[in-house]
């Protein structure tokens, strides 16, 4: 147990003490970051966002688009209207929270050594991400844990956990609402999650049917609870769709990518990209992840 209590510390201390750092220098958001904060008082407002930021997506596409939702500007609301730097007191908790949700329920799933193992994972990726990027609300870098905590959650849906599948689809929708580059990762992982789940839960009628009317009861109550938990995650851009003057925001998404306006970029250059990605070191780690903002010809002799 207290390998696994060590291991979380390992992951929540450096999210603090970066946080600390940052606003003891009076660090600002700038930039898209700045952007992020104004939305983000704007949910207290009497004008709040009913979509994400503008996506970089409207540059290929030849139409403005957003990313699918507000959820971050949701969740970043009160803590931005703080103070002026609250909005990285904001990233630092959801992080927080995303690391120990990640040990709680890799706890259910394989007792102390799966809660050790994935606070020793969290604690590694943050240590790879850099103590600027886990207090940093730019979407590629603020959404890198709760992404991971997605990923324990459909485990744990598929090993037939009822209170992981809100949470999952919860989850999924915070992640899939703030950038629009994880809509090729979403259905994906839905749908493992539900096959799995729905696989483990036929296991365990034919194994105990006796108790499957308790366990029917449990399954129509998480069932119920994930609905009401969809409907609340995706009302905002559903009621942006259904206001809006002329095509939706949903719509104007789903278009682009049934009828994108420009050649896709085909199976051969996806794979070499994936490549340069993931090969060792991989782009998330250090030093490799660091370099990608280099000046250009920085890289080689920063190496």
């Amino acid at each position: 147990m207290a390998w696994a209590w060590t291991a979380l510390v390992a992951a929540l201390l450096p999210i603090a003490v970066a946080t600390v750092r940052a606003l003891g220098r009076g660090w600002l958001p700038i930039g898209d970051n700045a952007i992020f904060a104004i939305r983000a008082r704007d949910v207290l407002s009497f004008d709040p966002p009913l979509l994400g930021t503008w996506t970089s997506a409207s540059l290929s596409t030849g139409g403005a688009l957003n990313n699918p939702g507000p959820l971050l500007f949701d969740l970043l609301a009160v803590p931005t209207a703080t103070a002026d730097g609250g909005i990285a007191v904001g990233v630092a908790l959801l992080n927080g929270l995303a690391v120990i949700g990640i040990v709680l329920f890799a706890a259910r799933r394989g007792g102390v050594l799966a809660a050790a193992g994935a606070a020793a994972t969290a604690a590694a990726l943050c240590w790879a991400m850099g103590s600027e990027l886990l207090f940093d609300p730019w979407q590629p870098h603020s959404l890198l844990l709760p992404f991971l905590l997605l990923l324990v959650l459909v485990w744990s849906t598929t090993c037939g956990d009822l209170v992981a599948l809100p949470l999952a689809l919860a989850v999924a929708s915070f992640v899939l609402q703030t950038h629009l580059t994880y809509a090729v990762l979403m259905p994906v992982l839905v749908t493992w999650a539900a096959v799995g789940l729905v696989l483990e839960l036929r296991r365990r009628r034919r194994r105990h049917p006796d108790s499957w009317p308790a366990l029917r009861r449990r399954v129509l109550r998480s069932v119920a609870v994930t609905a009401v938990v969809l409907v609340a995650c995706w009302a905002q851009p559903v009621f942006e769709q259904v206001t809006s003057d002329g095509d939706g925001n949903l719509t104007r998404l789903a278009r682009s990518l049934s009828d994108p306006p420009e050649q896709v970029i085909g199976a051969g250059l996806g794979v070499r990209l994936l490549t340069s990605v993931t090969t060792f070191p991989p782009w998330w780690f250090r030093s490799s992840f660091g370099n990608a903002f280099l000046p250009p010809g920085s890289a080689r002799s920063a190496g």
